[in-house]
């Protein structure tokens, strides 16, 4: 079984999220049981919508509310924080051999609290490293971006 995590709900758009449900999609094809933990649209986000992710993904939705009003960023923070372990403590139970690959740490932190030991984390790419390797023309501008030696 794959467990896949992400802090944005399953329907947001971005670099991470779009590669989080190509990921989840080569799972499937694969016949891989897969798993999808990600939380609840908060106020003011696009509301939950059916992208395409398949019916045979199991979606785990939680409540995670840290950013809808600042003065309570606290509470929310740990409330969240505790739904985001209960799940991840829960599939434990059900599949403790299971691969995780996440994209936010404290879905790192909830999934080896609860017992995981094969924990991945999905690091997002610079788009000029990518322009590169993928598109020739962009190769000149290798400049753009600050390597470490």
């Amino acid at each position: 079984m794959i467990i896949f995590g992400n802090r944005a709900h399953f329907s947001a758009i971005g670099g991470v999220e779009n590669s989080m449900r190509n990921l989840v999609a080569v799972a499937v094809d694969r016949n891989i049981p897969t798993v999808l933990v990600s939380r609840k649209a908060i106020s003011g986000e696009i509301p939950e919508r059916s992208l395409e992710v398949s019916d045979k993904v199991k979606k785990v939705l939680y409540t995670d509310e840290a950013s809808a009003a600042l003065m309570f960023t606290p509470w929310h923070l740990f409330r969240g924080g505790r739904n985001l372990f209960e799940c991840y403590k829960e599939l434990w139970k059900q599949s403790p051999d299971a691969i995780i690959i996440v994209r936010h740490h404290f879905h790192v932190l909830a999934a080896s609290s609860a017992g995981f030991k094969d924990i991945r984390y999905l690091v997002p790419s610079i788009a000029i490293t990518q322009w590169q390797s993928e598109m020739p023309i962009m190769r000149p501008f290798k400049w753009l971006v600050r390597t470490s030696k």
